[in-house]
């Protein structure tokens, strides 16, 4: 038996996975649906470990399927997008008022650079950002490579595509405790990774 907040996450990850099927293009080869839905898999991982609770999760897994939607219309600035369309949804589907506002912080809480202002907020952000930790963090740079090079027309060689990872990633860091204790040691070992393939490339 679903619970009121796993209803509406399922209510809005169908609406998500549709528009976002529907309305991005191939050249969205990082920010698609499969990003999407690994933002939404490492809320579920972040909010374990920092203790939400079932309705909290629910809060930042509706705001991390919505916090991309905004792409469908624009690149720049998308997350304004995003949080009319969350907005109209939510209301759509009943909602909770107050709920609803601390979705739409969420995603506001996304932008770069990352300014969290509380709990919920920071667990999305460091989703957001969870790929800088994982064993395949290079195959989704160079998938942001790609997209850069279609919806940009941001052109990088081997070498500075390497020194712009390094230098983002140096300077990103991590908000929960979880972040700060554990994606962080596997975010340094993919930056010592990218370092030595950059040494070995010069």
């Amino acid at each position: 038996m679903l619970n009121n907040s796993n209803i509406y996450v399922k209510q809005t990850a169908e609406h998500v996975t549709k528009l976002l099927k529907d309305n991005l293009d191939q050249g969205f080869h990082f920010h698609n649906l499969k990003h999407t839905k690994h933002v939404v898999m490492a809320v579920a991982e972040l909010g374990r470990q920092e203790s939400l609770s079932t309705e909290e999760v629910g809060i930042v897994s509706i705001a991390a399927w919505f916090h991309d939607t905004g792409l469908c219309t624009k690149y720049n600035g998308h997350e304004e997008v995003s949080k009319e369309l969350a907005e109209r949804f939510l209301s759509e589907i009943g909602y909770n008022n107050n709920r609803l506002q601390q979705v739409v912080n969420c995603i506001d809480a996304t932008k770069m650079p990352q300014v969290p202002k509380n709990s919920l907020q920071k667990v999305i952000c460091d989703a957001d950002l969870h790929h800088l930790s994982s064993n395949t963090s290079m195959e989704w740079q160079n998938l942001l490579r790609k997209e850069w090079e279609v919806k940009l027309q941001k052109f990088y060689s081997d070498e500075e595509w390497c020194s712009e990872n390094i230098s983002f990633m140096k300077t990103h860091h991590y908000f929960t405790k979880y972040g700060i204790g554990i994606l962080e040691n596997r975010k340094q070992k993919n930056i010592r990774s990218i370092e030595r393939a950059l040494e070995k490339s010069c």
